[in-house]
């Protein structure tokens, strides 16, 4: 599938991230108050009701023209953990169990960026993607499993740095590396409500800003146009 976005897509190469996780535990609770759930959105749904530019809440980004999210994958499937004896047998189970994810039957992605400030530092990009799927399942909870279990890993000759999101109602982790000298930080999070999900994901990105995007999508989808 197509990454999230140049920033996702550059991390989903340089950083091995967890697939979405499929989990029987009970929906998270929102951290702005429950939303209206719906029936699982269509392919025009998931566009129609993506954030324009001026719905999205942090100022100084453009947003640029939404792709479909492959129905062939799990979301970020390509870049998943995988299954490697250098993993604790621990780590192993949990990042199988993330993996074990239903595909989107429907979903759009679209990527917020804002202008670099300067000539040596590099502008900012946020990826928002709307998918649903054919039940309703808590669809990041191997994230935030994964992320609690694996902790810090060494795959690939790589040190990955596994930690999970504190914000009440939001699923998902960050991770971060040294690549060439350069620091890399990502930060994944995600809200299910019912069969349908969102999912923000980008580089240097607060969980405080995360959990403001995933807050506005999700009450967006309540909402509807």
């Amino acid at each position: 599938m197509r990454g999230p976005g140049r920033a996702g897509a550059a991390v989903g190469c340089a950083l091995v991230l967890a697939a979405c996780g499929g989990s029987e535990s009970d929906e998270p609770t929102p951290s702005s108050g429950p939303v209206e759930e719906r029936a699982a959105l269509t392919q025009e749904q998931t566009l129609e009701l993506m954030l324009t530019e001026e719905e999205f809440p942090l100022e100084g980004f453009t947003r640029e023209e939404p792709v479909p999210v492959s129905l062939d994958l799990a979301v970020l499937d390509a870049s998943a953990l995988p299954d490697s004896e250098e993993l604790t047998e621990e780590c192993r189970a949990a990042a199988a169990l993330a993996r074990a994810t239903p595909p989107p039957e429907a979903g759009s992605q679209v990527s917020f960026v804002s202008a670099s400030p300067d000539a040596e530092t590099p502008g900012r990009e946020v990826t928002v993607i709307v998918f649903s799927t054919a039940v309703a399942v808590n669809y990041f909870a191997g994230y935030t499993d994964q992320a609690e279990v694996c902790g810090t890993v060494n795959e690939g000759g790589r040190v990955l740095e596994f930690g999970s999101l504190e914000t009440e109602g939001l699923e998902g982790y960050t991770v971060g590396t040294d690549i060439g000298g350069v620091r890399l930080d990502l930060l994944l999070a995600g809200r299910s409500v019912g069969s349908n999900h969102v999912v923000v994901t980008g580089l240097d990105l607060t969980e405080e800003d995360a959990a403001t995007i995933v807050d506005a999508q999700v009450a967006q989808l309540s909402a509807g146009r």
